[in-house]
């Protein structure tokens, strides 16, 4: 549906950089491989020193916490990411950057994976220009530099819907098995990603060769690889009384005129962050005449398209929905992996041809954006530790290692458990030095890799808020003679400023004693 035209690069062939933007321009793999490589260092780089004056995000803390223990499920969600985060620390050092780095290739991934989506759509000029646009998003730079259950689909769901169009569209066992496969790693890491295998099921029952697609093994191949990947979980959840279920129905029942607030917010954001990309493509495609516009949409309403509208704006769609019905309170999290397809829709709603010099720009963009990432991060950084913005000022980090120190000097016994007010609890695997296990709120049924008996044998060091009665109570109930209480104040100091003061209360009780 795009044609390549010849290059309209005049007067500057021995520049450097106009080969390189003709080379990214070829329409083949290697470039797209050039922007991911690009994009992984650029936004490595400046969300790591950006940050660098507070902590990894809680999700991200809680992440590996979880992922030191590899359950078949978590109390919250299921076990997928936190494997991920699990594997990738056997193997890469524990320190912020690795996990930003983490970050930044799972966004990678997915940037892949709608490449292969648009080869499916459209020819070699398209591909790389529905990829270029979703850098100027949020969900895949800062949004996307947080790791969790949201931002894992930003890699799944592109490869997902990929795998499904081509079961779909070729009816093979191969493709088919990988959607199944590729839809039991979404569901292993958020059921909220039953709208995305919804929203395949509706535009399968629209395709043009629906009919050929059910009467064929191909749907239920997948269907049968999935359920068969997904039973182990759902043994879990069923022996445990569906723990992540109990979680996310905590979640609803709000009153509807709150849920229908932050749904219409929610709309509203989710516009909002695709303003940009789709300005900018737009303009560069030079299709910004409101009526080429309306066109294009009635083009997207073909019935030999309307299945691929229904796949690229299904779980925005139904995510809303479910907001304003007034039961579920979403947030912009849940749109977050939503708008991989957004640049593509627009070309093949434009239907125009896609020139070099239109990559070019776009690509040129892009880098631009790179580096003023790169370029405004230590101002960031300072300018957000001195206006005490969320999380910069957090002394979780220095008060596991004050800890960790006082507890080596107190006692001989190793430190294997900790806990706490809940940021200082899930900070301690990360920061503290022999990467403690967490016992997740003191609750048993959260963190099933503690025990009593070890607790008892082990000793547990506790991080109370100071104004947290509730944290020093839990960690009373395991108190015994030889459990020592240590009041400290902890302050951090960042480019020469003072951070606030934080008034702690260590509670370190060693291994009982044997009689």
């Amino acid at each position: 549906m795009t044609a390549d035209n010849p290059p309209l690069f005049k007067g500057t062939a021995g520049s450097a950089v106009t080969s390189l933007i003709r080379w990214m321009t070829t329409g083949g793999i290697r470039p797209l491989l050039v922007f991911i490589a690009a994009h992984v260092v650029a936004w490595t780089v400046a969300i790591s020193v950006s940050r660098l004056p507070g902590v990894l995000w809680d999700d991200m803390l809680e992440t590996y916490s979880w992922g030191q223990h590899w359950q078949l499920g978590y109390y919250k969600h299921p076990p997928f990411y936190a494997w991920v985060a699990g594997a990738w620390f056997k193997v890469m050092p524990r320190t912020d950057w690795s996990f930003y780095l983490l970050s930044a290739v799972n966004a990678g991934v997915g940037f892949a994976g709608v490449w292969a989506l648009a080869t499916c759509f459209l020819q070699k000029g398209g591909r790389l220009l529905a990829v270029l646009p979703l850098a100027f998003m949020p969900s895949y730079n800062y949004l996307a530099s947080n790791f969790n259950a949201n931002t894992i689909l930003l890699s799944l769901w592109p490869w997902t819907t990929y795998a499904f169009v081509k079961s779909l569209e070729t009816r093979s066992w191969r493709s088919s098995a990988a959607f199944g496969a590729l839809a039991a790693a979404c569901m292993l890491s958020k059921y909220y990603s039953i709208l995305l295998l919804a929203t395949c099921l509706l535009a399968a029952l629209v395709h043009p060769q629906a009919r050929r697609y059910f009467a064929s093994p191909a749907p239920y191949i997948a269907v049968a690889v999935g359920a068969l990947l997904l039973s182990p979980h759902l043994w879990w959840a069923f022996a445990n009384d569906w723990p992540p279920i109990k979680y996310a129905l905590g979640k609803t029942g709000y009153a509807w005129a709150s849920s229908f607030g932050k749904a219409a917010g929610t709309a509203f954001a989710g516009i909002a962050i695709n303003l940009v990309p789709a300005a900018i493509l737009i303009t560069a495609l030079r299709r910004t005449n409101p009526e080429l516009i309306a066109g294009a949409w009635r083009k997207l309403l073909l019935p030999e398209r309307r299945w691929i509208l229904i796949l690229a704006t299904g779980p925005t769609i139904a995510t809303i929905l479910l907001g304003t019905a007034g039961y579920v309170k979403v947030s912009i999290g849940f749109l977050i992996p939503a708008f991989f397809m957004l640049p593509m829709m627009i070309m093949l709603a434009v239907e125009t041809t896609i020139t070099r010099s239109t990559v070019a720009g776009v690509a040129r963009a892009v880098a631009m954006v790179f580096c003023a990432a790169v370029l405004a991060a230590p101002g960031v950084a300072a300018g957000s530790f001195y206006l005490r913005v969320k999380g910069t000022v957090d002394v979780s980090a220095i008060a596991a290692r004050d800890a960790a120190t006082i507890w080596a000097q107190t006692f001989s016994a190793p430190l294997r458990i900790v806990g706490g007010s809940e940021k200082y609890s899930i900070a301690q695997p990360f920061y503290g030095p022999s990467s403690p296990a967490e016992f997740t709120h003191f609750a048993l049924d959260q963190a099933p890799w503690i025990t009593p008996a070890r607790i008892a044998r082990e000793g547990m060091l506790s991080i109370c808020d100071a104004a947290d009665t509730g944290c020093a109570a839990s960690a009373d109930r395991t108190a015994h003679a030889g459990t020592r209480r240590f009041p400290v104040t902890i302050s951090k100091t960042f480019a020469g400023i003072k951070g606030p003061e934080v008034p702690l209360l260590y509670i370190m009780t060693p291994p009982t004693p044997e009689d």
